[in-house]
């Protein structure tokens, strides 16, 4: 894939979360390494709510995930697939990609989160997180 489609695709995935998700709220893909957005989708109604509510919380969303990927190396686990959290308004699922680079974090109304849903669309994503990984080390070594 080019640089051109996988944006494209990262784009599409972000709108896809957007329209199967009830309670949706947010959904980007980030960097792991300084928490670059690189690919986004916010639902029109909540868009000043969630840069308002969301943002302060992905410093701590990126240091949990750095933090677990860490804990998952040390203890031999070669994957980690998704990460949950909580708060009395918001449910945050964070799925990661093999290799740790990079993450995609789905904010949805708690009292409408669909973790399930949520969940399969990460592992939808997966693939594609993959590209992202490859890319990256083709990058580092070039």
């Amino acid at each position: 894939m080019t640089g051109i489609e996988i944006q494209q695709a990262l784009n599409d995935l972000c709108e896809d979360v957007k329209n199967k998700l009830s309670g949706f709220r947010f959904c980007g893909i980030l960097k792991s390494s300084d928490s670059t957005i690189i690919a986004r989708s916010y639902s029109f109604d909540s868009q000043l709510e969630t840069a308002n509510n969301v943002a302060p919380l992905f410093g701590t969303i990126v240091d949990q995930v750095k933090h677990v990927v860490a804990l998952c190396a040390a203890a031999g686990v070669t994957e980690t697939h998704s990460i949950l959290i909580e708060t009395n308004k918001a449910t945050f699922v964070v799925g990661i990609s093999n290799k740790g680079k990079f993450f995609i974090v789905i904010v949805l109304e708690r009292d409408k989160a669909n973790i399930g849903i949520a969940r399969s669309l990460i592992e939808r994503s997966r693939p594609l997180a993959t590209i992202l990984d490859e890319r990256s080390e083709e990058r580092r070594v070039g």
